[in-house]
């Protein structure tokens, strides 16, 4: 008795290292310099909250996306759109430093990566 409610105990402690672990955020490289945590693509830019929010919200006007809410201050920022197929996209900004801002893009309930990517690439295509 006293075997198996160990190895059931050494089991779960196994399972939710393995869970912790794999949940912590992969290293950002150079070909993938965002991470996706949480279902949200995520990155920081090396640029200022007031020019990082100008570049989102061209992107999304360019994609002809439906702003549904929009609104930011000094210290953050946050632009929420849907697409013509009615899924939600926020995109969360936070100021890091007078110089960089944590921008995280979520689409959809199930956070769809592959369109947060695209705008990803469009809002860096508008930042350079």
């Amino acid at each position: 008795m006293f075997n198996r409610v160990s190895g059931v105990a050494v089991l779960l402690c196994v399972m939710v290292l393995i869970l912790v672990v794999g949940c912590s955020s992969a290293p950002v490289s150079p070909q993938k310099p965002w991470v996706p945590i949480s279902g949200n693509l995520v990155w920081v830019d090396s640029a200022d909250i007031d020019t990082v929010y100008k570049a989102v919200l061209g992107t999304v006007k360019e994609m002809e996306l439906s702003v549904i809410k929009q609104r930011q201050d000094h210290l953050s920022g946050v632009v929420v759109a849907k697409t013509s197929t009615g899924k939600q996209i926020t995109i969360k900004l936070q100021a890091e430093t007078a110089e960089t801002t944590r921008v995280s893009i979520r689409v959809g309930f199930w956070a769809d990566q592959k369109k947060a990517r695209v705008i990803y690439s469009k809002i860096k295509k508008t930042l350079v």
